[in-house]
């Protein structure tokens, strides 16, 4: 197995994970937005587990969230996914922020719906340009860039979110997106207690060739 290997089957089971949320979703199992972010996050906790490939894999949910995040008022992110990987000589631990939607493919958000994810887009961007937007659909999950929705309102939403389940993870377990501030000794920092988000999960990957653990330097504006 090599690198590329081994992720690609970890986001092939990502991808699954959705898909088995999906099912749920369209059988009515599951209805509204959080319970389906909930289910989510139960779904990936449980399959980013034990060895994929040569890497080891594991999971774990940090307490996030103000204790009324479900008010209507609560304004930021559903979720912060925290990835650590340290395998076949490559090291990175970065996180994403996620906004969640649920529309079908060929309907349109509400004007007060999109006005309300343009807000939670800019409050997201205002943190990290590594947000994004997930819509929740019978027929699967597409994913798309914040930055989309950040100067205007765009009841659009499925056709402004191109991306399958399969590839966001993909491209998140390789590494080209996702901030290096996002990580777990940072988010007492750079979240504030008002807009973190309602679910934080952590994942950790060990495998071949683990560059040795060493004591960096703090990253801009997170010094003690």
């Amino acid at each position: 197995m090599s690198f590329e290997q081994d992720v690609e089957e970890a986001a092939f089971r990502a991808g699954n994970a959705c898909d088995a949320v999906v099912k749920k979703y369209a059988k009515g199992d599951v209805v509204d937005e959080p319970n389906i972010t909930g289910a989510l996050l139960g779904q990936l906790d449980a399959r980013l587990e034990g060895m994929i490939g040569e890497i080891e894999w594991r999971s774990r949910f940090v307490r996030g969230g103000p204790g009324k995040a479900a008010e209507e008022s609560w304004v930021g992110a559903d979720i912060l996914l925290n990835v650590r990987l340290n395998a076949y000589g490559r090291y990175y631990d970065k996180g994403v922020l996620i906004q969640s939607k649920r529309l079908e493919e060929n309907n349109k958000l509400s004007k007060a719906e999109a006005d309300r994810l343009h807000e939670q887009c800019r409050d997201m961007i205002h943190r990290t340009f590594a947000a994004y937007v997930f819509v929740y659909a019978t027929t699967g999950i597409r994913c798309g860039g914040a930055a989309s929705f950040y100067d205007y309102s765009d009841q659009n939403l499925y056709g402004s979110c191109p991306w399958s389940s399969y590839k966001f993870f993909t491209e998140l377990f390789r590494c080209p997106i996702g901030d290096p501030l996002l990580r777990e000794a940072n988010f007492g920092k750079i979240l504030s207690p008002d807009v973190q988000p309602r679910h934080i999960l952590v994942v950790e990957a060990i495998g071949p060739e683990p560059r040795p653990e060493t004591k960096s330097e703090p990253l801009p504006g997170m010094e003690p």
